[in-house]
């Protein structure tokens, strides 16, 4: 008798959780070095249009302007 308990007791025994699997990150694709230069060059040059377009509206004389953005 005892023994029949014990398998019906293994019989209901609840199952272990298994724990959930965390969701695989995607890898972010970083700038390289070369990448980040050519983008600072690209902003700098960008830049210097700009401000060449706003002192020719604003009539400044270009000394002035290769003194302060060099």
């Amino acid at each position: 008798m005892a023994n029949s308990i014990g398998q019906r007791l293994r019989a209901t025994r609840k199952k272990q959780r298994v724990p959930k699997k965390t969701p695989t990150r995607r890898k972010v694709q970083h700038p390289t070095r070369r990448d980040a230069e050519r983008l600072l060059q690209k902003a700098a040059e960008e830049t210097q249009e700009i401000m060449k377009t706003e002192l020719e509206s604003e009539r400044i004389p270009a000394e002035i302007w290769g003194l302060r953005f060099r």
